[in-house]
């Protein structure tokens, strides 16, 4: 669960224990596929957008749900990914997906995403995260095909994105998980 400080601080107050929250963890494989297509939109949480979006634009257009194994064949095959979640997600997990597979990640800001989405004007910037409209994901697009053209720039942000990527791995939330259970009883009696 990502939640603010505020909101996490009222459930403090509210709850008959301690309150701890674990960023989640996923884990991707490895797909090595040929980069097919230029833009892939990833928009079965919000079709009509992403069917407005690639009327400009050449692009591969998902609005029905897929297989995780074909969504994140899609993704390896893109080289700009943009998912689209719903405008109030929670810690959305595709966009960790895009940001594994796809040279460029744009993902709408959506609220559970700012814990882990670095826009591309912010140092250590792993993805494009723009307002969640047409005309700024449009944008994001036009300035993700201009990022693919400056290899030291697509680096470093492939390089932010992979470490993004990593410190959500399921590992990482298992021993997490794993050191909290083994001191639950401390945590318990602490408050």
């Amino acid at each position: 669960i990502c939640v603010s400080p505020e909101v996490e601080s009222a459930i403090k107050t509210l709850a008959n224990g301690p309150v701890i929250t674990i960023a989640n963890g996923i884990s991707i494989p490895d797909i090595k596929c040929e980069k097919t297509h230029d833009v892939y939109i990833a928009g079965y949480k919000n079709p009509s957008l992403a069917r407005s979006l690639s009327t400009d634009i050449s692009a591969v257009v998902q609005t029905a749900h897929l297989s995780r194994n074909d969504f994140l064949k899609q993704l390896s095959a893109a080289r700009i990914a943009v998912v689209l979640p719903h405008p109030t997600e929670g810690f959305f997990l595709p966009a960790l997906e895009a940001m594994s597979l796809a040279d460029i990640a744009i993902i709408p800001d959506c609220i559970g995403n700012r814990s882990f989405c670095i826009d591309a004007v912010n140092e250590g910037a792993n993805c494009l995260m723009p307002a969640y409209n047409a005309e700024e994901i449009s944008s994001a697009i036009r300035c993700a095909k201009t990022i693919l053209s400056n290899q030291t720039r697509l680096r470093r942000m492939k390089d932010n994105a992979a470490r993004t990527v990593h410190e959500h791995s399921l590992r990482r939330e298992r021993k997490e998980f794993l050191r909290l259970m083994s001191n639950v009883e401390e945590l318990w009696h602490e408050g």
